[in-house]
């Protein structure tokens, strides 16, 4: 497993999986970044992806590996 970092005041719902893989395609993160200000709803599922700051991730939503959800979205 990679490294899954957190940022200050952001809030994980009850039953959320951040999985970071160690084998990956080249140029596809092998962590999960979460900003600063950050919402993910109950269920949510990340795999080795990038969230920037101030990201809403709603209830059950699956972001695969190697997303970037950029500021504010």
């Amino acid at each position: 497993m990679g490294p899954v970092w957190i940022g200050h005041f952001s809030t994980i719902g009850t039953n959320v999986v951040l999985n970071a893989n160690i084998a990956l395609p080249i140029n596809v993160p092998n962590s999960v970044t979460v900003g600063k200000n950050v919402w993910i709803g109950s269920g949510t599922v990340v795999y080795s992806s990038i969230i920037d700051d101030d990201v809403v991730i709603e209830e059950n939503v699956v972001v695969r590996e190697g997303c970037i959800l950029e500021r504010g979205c």
